[in-house]
């Protein structure tokens, strides 16, 4: 399918950092029972969570800037700080944000919703259809009262001119299921693909953009997100198929962060990855990959 072209794009990590003490975020978890418990019954340490949240600006091929929200991060007060300090909670309030797009249900990127509605609740979501009941709730508790779009897997969405996204339907941990993968195609450079965690493995989205989305390039041009890759940096050759993938694409630029891991941007840079660097400021802990508050234009 030929889902048009795009001038530009230009994708900010407001915050990569899920969670501030990894040892911590798994101590809840195993305390709870482990990866297959429900994450809505978890007590998790409230003073270790931080969140994923990005701001994509597309700017079509007639000049209009269309600019999203993909996640929402975890804690409320913390995403309320980073939209402040963005200024992207300005943007929110004259409701200059058209739409936000949930990747999936984990806690890092959908908990911080109330954060988000606070300052527009009437933006438009575009969520998964594989939300569990207990994240259809939390929508409701968030006092969200715009409309809602569950996007069925296996289908593409064509939002706008430009703009794609998939579900990719699989069983994730902590009770989760489907993962949204976004696609923008940009004019003589080739897709870009934007991720939250990308539990389905990058194969899973390189492949589906592969056999079921056309463009005039025929080729692959950025790659930016959380790549589930080296996560709690322990390495695997599972981990080593996915930079297979990944090279096999080709991209131009590759703007990794969140759930990556650093053992496997070290690699990717070992490789010759294209591997754009950032600032490792507000808390992000290497300069090796995009952070929060850095910017990458495709």
């Amino acid at each position: 399918m030929c889902i048009g072209e795009l001038k530009s794009l230009k994708v900010t990590c407001l915050s990569e950092v899920g969670w501030w003490d990894t040892p911590k975020f798994l101590a809840d978890i195993n305390a709870a029972g482990g990866m297959s418990t429900n994450q809505w019954g978890i007590p998790f340490d409230p003073k270790n969570a931080g969140g994923y949240s990005a701001l994509i600006e597309a700017e079509g091929l007639d000049g209009k800037v269309h600019t999203m929200l993909l996640d929402t991060g975890w804690d409320v007060s913390y995403m309320s700080w980073v939209f402040k300090r963005e200024g992207v909670a300005a943007k929110l309030e004259n409701r200059l944000v058209e739409r936000a797009i949930l990747s999936h249900e984990h806690l890092d990127h959908f908990w911080g919703l109330p954060a988000l509605c606070a300052l527009d609740r009437r933006i438009p979501l575009f969520v998964p259809s594989t939300l569990t009941a207990d994240a259809w709730k939390f929508i409701r508790k968030s006092k969200h009262n715009g409309s809602v779009a569950p996007l069925a897997p296996g289908s593409l969405h064509v939002h706008f001119p430009g703009f794609a996204s998939t579900v990719l339907d699989i069983p994730i941990i902590l009770g989760v299921r489907g993962e949204q993968i976004l696609y923008f195609n940009v004019k003589d450079k080739g897709l870009v693909i934007v991720t939250g965690c990308c539990h389905c493995g990058i194969k899973s989205a390189i492949d589906f953009a592969k056999t079921n989305i056309a463009t005039e390039t025929g080729r692959f041009h950025g790659l930016f997100g959380g790549m589930h890759i080296s996560a709690l940096e322990v390495w695997s050759p599972t981990a080593d198929q996915m930079l297979d993938s990944i090279q096999g694409a080709q991209f131009d630029v590759i703007g990794s962060n969140h759930c990556t891991g650093i053992m496997a941007v070290e690699k990717m840079l070992e490789r010759g990855f294209p591997v754009a660097m950032g600032s490792a400021n507000f808390g992000s802990k290497s300069n090796r990959y995009i952070g929060n508050g850095d910017s990458l234009s495709f």
